[in-house]
Formats: structure tokens, sequence, C-alpha cells
């Protein structure tokens, strides 16, 4: 799938057998700290573009931010 990385499409057990690979798992952490954040920040996004259908305005843009179950070593569910 486009925009995807590559670890998220290799078993996490393969991942994890090679220790220069360490980096990834500490930006995964980085990545999981910062959820709570992402989730009200969906919220907070989520809200203005119902305030700005409801007043017939073009809906706001904001930037792009990977979903966080689909971006992490082993996340894609494949063998």
């Amino acid at each position: 799938m486009g925009g995807t990385v590559a670890e998220s499409w290799t078993r996490l057990t393969a991942l994890g057998e090679d220790a220069a690979l360490a980096p990834l798992f500490v930006s995964r952490g980085k990545m999981t700290d910062h959820e709570a954040d992402a989730s009200i920040e969906d919220k907070w996004e989520a809200k203005l573009r119902e305030e700005a259908k409801a007043a017939g305005k073009p809906a706001p843009h904001f930037p792009w931010r990977p979903e966080f179950d689909s971006w992490g070593p082993g996340c894609s569910g494949t063998a």
C-alpha cells in the first residue's frame, strides 16, 4: 500500500531478531506516547469540519497524520 513504511509489512518477530532495528522500536515508542494527543486532535478537527459543514463553508484542511494502528512494526496483520 502506498504511503506506509516497510516495517509495517514485516512480521514483528522478524524485526525483533535484528538488533540493528532497535531505533525503529524507540521511534514507535515515541509515537505511542503521542497517541492520546493525536486522538484529541482528530476529535477537534472533526468538530471543526462539522461546524464548517453546518455553516455552509468549505471544510478546513489539516496536516496529514498516519493512523496509529497502521503505522508501526508488524502492524499489517500479514503472516
